[in-house]
């Protein structure tokens, strides 16, 4: 893939002049806040667009444009359509069946009532039921199968409902069915297959991240200010030393114990807890202090061995 040259790149100040096509989207943020419903928000929304193209000559929609654009977005809505239909009749077939309550009640037979391990399984559940779907069907089926389990044993609704509604997306990028992986290598040209296990090799900190909040509500923006203020930063922390651990590299490649450090860095981080943070901050600390010393000494013997053979 390669940039557009630099006669084709547009000025600032002619992108800015176009700005005021954003309005609608604003538009209907605003409307629905107001308790507004989607479909009349998106109505709405719709003529605002079409007025605001009268601002310019050279925008200007006619009748033929308008039933163009109307034809398009038809057209364009049948995937999302027929998604939500499938997804509608399965739901109903769970509902009349019992199948969630089934499947609840086997989830929680199955990890013993143990909380962690009832997480493992439901995002195992959700990565496959997700495979190959849209997201909103994923989550619709998903929030009646997995989602009462997780509040069975405690979990608070948001946090179960996002748990799940997270590992329906990472789907995306799971092998064998990788659709956002395959989609992105077809764009670049790319190997589907091993774009996909790159992409989950690096998207792997994320898959902690449902983990954090089932545990951690704050993250959640549940709580108060400072607790919320404090979860969201160690946990941003903690995810970054993930990443370290996974790549094998910061300043330099990771030594074994170096990653070892990063390792219990985000899994203390993580955790949430004063002592866990003390700790996960230290680790770190640790961490890339020694890839500075060992950066360091390592540029300064290349430095002296070559005054050696300039000498």
């Amino acid at each position: 893939m390669e940039g557009v040259s630099d006669e084709e790149i547009p000025r600032v100040a002619e992108v800015l002049k176009g700005l005021y096509f954003f309005l609608p989207i604003v538009f209907i943020i605003g409307l629905m806040l107001m308790g507004f419903s989607p479909i009349k928000a998106g109505l709405y929304s719709l003529f605002l667009t079409i007025g605001l193209s009268y601002l310019k000559r050279e925008n200007w929609m006619s009748w033929r444009d308008i039933l163009a654009c109307l034809e398009s977005a038809a057209k364009s809505s049948m995937i999302v359509v027929s998604a939500c239909a499938g997804a509608g009749i399965i739901v109903g077939s769970v509902v009349l069946t019992g199948l969630g309550t089934r499947f609840s009640r086997l989830a929680i037979e199955v990890s013993g009532e143990n909380l962690l391990l009832l997480l493992i399984l439901v995002m195992v559940a959700s990565i496959i039921l997700g495979m190959g779907m849209s997201t909103v069907s994923a989550y619709v089926i998903l929030a009646v199968l997995a989602a009462p389990a997780l509040i069975d044993l405690g979990v608070s609704p948001v946090a179960a409902h996002m748990f799940v509604l997270y590992y329906g997306v990472m789907s995306g990028l799971t092998p064998p069915v990788a659709i956002t992986a395959y989609t992105a290598a077809a764009i670049a040209g790319s190997p589907p297959n091993a774009t996909a296990f790159t992409a989950t090799k690096i998207g792997l900190g994320g898959f902690i991240v449902p983990f954090m909040f089932v545990y951690n509500e704050s993250l959640l923006l549940q709580g108060n200010t400072s607790d919320i203020a404090l979860s969201v930063f160690t946990s941003i922390i903690g995810a970054s030393a993930f990443v370290f651990f996974v790549q094998g590299f910061l300043i330099k490649k990771i030594s074994l114990v170096e990653r070892l450090l990063f390792l219990v860095a985000s899994i203390t981080l993580i955790i949430p807890g004063l002592l866990t943070d003390v700790i996960g901050i230290a680790c770190l600390v640790t961490g890339i202090l020694l890839q500075i010393f060992t950066r360091n000494s390592q540029k300064v013997m290349a430095d002296s061995l070559s005054e050696r053979k300039l000498d």
